[in-house]
């Protein structure tokens, strides 16, 4: 395969993370390619940190950066790139329990009279305002809206068009919370913050407006990228990888679309179907 795309299907144990492994050692080993024009992506840390494992047993390469990354470890050096060129502070990436305590204290802030007071509607109750249970499902909420780019009045305007005041009323709590993490990177030392969930997206915005925001050079380029559990990309991973392959990456996609497990975290298995092939 020489690109653009190729998507590679399979059943568990039919191979696919082998083939993924081979294809890469194949390209590193005969010389083909240098480890930095390599990027192969695993849908979590652990599966990453397996793959890098493996893959040091059939390549001894020296690399100046990984070539095993999750998506979110690939967007967020792509952004740490952008800001040095820049000459701007490296960004934050914002963690799981920073997220859990700005929204805990803004939903507590509420109860208190103080802030934006959302409208909840009758089939959320006040009590189940202040549980961890519904301020995960809320967050959840959150970070699928910002993994696909919508603003605040854009989950208003989809919880009216659909008939959801519950995304209404989360959009308000939308709006603050970015105001709040704005609010923290407001210092001159303090570089940007992102969401988990939003960084990759972030990260392929800012590939399409690098040569306008930063210039040609040292732009972050891959000659070879393979995903492997393409199934539980998420629809901002999709994108990034639609960016990389109009940059001239060679996109090797390996994926079983009925065997996703990573639903809950945003992975769309039905783009499996819709990979720019």
């Amino acid at each position: 395969h020489t690109g653009p795309a190729l998507l590679v299907t399979g059943p568990p144990g039919s191979g696919r993370t082998t083939t993924a492994l081979a294809l890469v050692a194949e390209r590193l080993g005969s010389g083909r390619l240098a480890p930095q024009e390599v990027l192969l992506l695993a849908p979590t840390r652990r599966a990453a940190a397996g793959l890098r494992d493996q893959l040091s047993s059939h390549v001894r390469v020296t690399a100046g950066a990984p070539v095993v990354r999750t998506p979110s470890s690939a967007a967020f050096a792509i952004l740490r790139a952008r800001s040095a060129l820049l000459g701007e502070p490296p960004p934050v990436l914002i963690s799981g329990p920073e997220q859990d305590l700005v929204l805990s204290e803004l939903l507590a802030g509420h109860a208190d009279g103080v802030g934006a007071r959302p409208a909840w509607p009758a089939r959320v109750p006040a009590e189940a305002l202040g549980l961890r249970a519904f301020r995960d499902e809320l967050r959840d909420l959150l970070m699928r809206a910002a993994e696909r780019g919508l603003r605040p009045e854009d989950l208003a305007a989809l919880g009216e068009q659909h008939h959801r005041p519950e995304w209404v009323a989360a959009a308000a709590v939308y709006g603050e919370y970015l105001d709040v993490t704005r609010l923290r990177a407001g210092t001159p030392d303090s570089g940007a913050r992102y969401d988990a969930a939003a960084v990759v997206d972030e990260a392929a915005q800012a590939l399409l407006g690098w040569d306008r925001e930063v210039g040609r050079g040292d732009r972050p380029r891959w000659r070879l990228v393979v995903v492997d559990d393409h199934q539980e990309s998420t629809a901002a991973t999709a994108r990034l990888l639609q960016v990389l392959a109009a940059d001239g990456a060679d996109l090797v996609l390996l994926a079983d679309p009925d065997s996703a497990v990573q639903t809950f975290r945003g992975a769309a298995p039905a783009m499996v179907a819709r990979a720019p092939l």
